[in-house]
């Protein structure tokens, strides 16, 4: 199946997969002023069932999705591409490193153990110093709260911009679908190559996905950095925008 992309620039391929009930758009808004003094040639794919990409059953599972996001570094990469992950698309991301010769690995608030119950994970923490003016029903209001650690108006509004519209267009039987067979078959860090240059990006306060769980990636490779920051979980491209793209810029320094 082919996956819808937004194309920017030319250069050295990276390929940058959001995560699930996201779209291309988060990780295209906060990454693309990195690209105003860097010459590379950015692909921001949608995954099946999530923005300009239809649902496909036969791309239903982990699996299948890293081999639709192997199909693009085969056919539309000239030479190994960075690839960037966020959330569910780190994971995705780590699996497409175990099959493909990459250039960099970048991992953003990554999913590493698939299991929720087996995740070690912050606390719930929010910090919110100013009340908020949500624009919508108490869904908006509900899903935000869930999932952000930097309850602010401007975390609020790229949310509202970026984040909830993503979501209410996912496509919820291809979401299920996907979510039903979530894992890949074989061990991910395993196969990861020992030279792989990674910048693996966290939030301290995530208490979805973690961050302690990437260790074993830090372990396996010798050329991996970690960032953990502060006040950021799973929304951390947006709630530590400016962060976010200094650590990308300087891996970036390094490998384009």
């Amino acid at each position: 199946m082919q996956l819808a992309t937004e194309e920017r620039g030319d250069g050295r391929p990276v390929l940058f997969i959001h995560g699930l009930t996201f779209d291309h758009r988060l990780l295209l808004e906060t990454s693309e002023p990195v690209f105003a003094s860097r010459r590379a040639r950015r692909l921001y794919v949608d995954l099946p069932g999530h923005g300009r990409t239809p649902s496909d059953p036969r791309c239903a599972s982990a699996e299948a999705l890293v081999e639709a996001l192997a199909a693009i570094v085969d056919g539309a990469c000239a030479m190994p591409p960075v690839v960037v992950g966020h959330s569910y698309g780190g994971y995705l991301a780590l699996g497409l490193a175990s099959v493909r010769k990459l250039a960099g690995l970048v991992l953003v608030t990554p999913v590493v153990e698939p299991d929720p119950a087996r995740r070690t994970v912050a606390p719930r923490r929010i910090v919110r110093p100013a009340p908020l003016a949500f624009s919508s029903g108490g869904e908006e209001r509900e899903t935000f709260e869930e999932i952000a650690v930097l309850q602010t108006p401007a975390t609020l509004a790229a949310y509202q911009r970026l984040v909830q519209p993503a979501s209410e267009r996912t496509d919820r039987p291809a979401l299920e679908a996907i979510r039903a067979r979530y894992v890949l078959p074989w061990a991910v860090v395993s196969r990861l190559d020992a030279q792989l240059p990674a910048l693996i990006v966290c939030g301290r306060d995530d208490h979805w996905a973690g961050y302690e769980d990437t260790l074993p990636i830090v372990r396996a490779l010798p050329r991996a950095e970690l960032e953990v920051l502060p006040d950021a979980g799973q929304l951390l491209p947006i709630e530590a925008g400016e962060r976010w793209r200094a650590c990308l810029g300087r891996f970036l320094d390094g490998t384009v």
